[in-house]
């Protein structure tokens, strides 16, 4: 298994959601600890050239970094899509 740390404005994002939206994002949380790679919607690839896998559940994207030799899941972002 995967450790999950998260970053603290992911928190801040989760908590402003209502209860059911709220389940769903750790629900997502951890099926993305459990099989990091099964969930990857699409990549995002930063600056420096490091990629991202992002998840869409709902109306809501998670960015995150898997570290295989770590094994550590980092959730980076969870922002909103723009879909309806």
């Amino acid at each position: 298994m995967f450790a999950l740390p998260i970053d603290y404005q992911v928190l801040d994002y989760v908590i402003t959601l209502n209860r059911k939206e709220g389940a769903a994002a750790r629900e997502q949380m951890l099926r993305i600890r459990d099989f990091p790679g099964n969930l990857t919607d699409y990549f995002e690839i930063d600056s420096s050239n490091r990629q991202y896998c992002v998840h869409i559940f709902g109306q809501h994207a998670i960015k995150y970094w898997i570290d295989d030799a770590d094994r550590v899941v980092k959730i980076m972002e969870i922002r909103q899509t723009d879909q309806d």
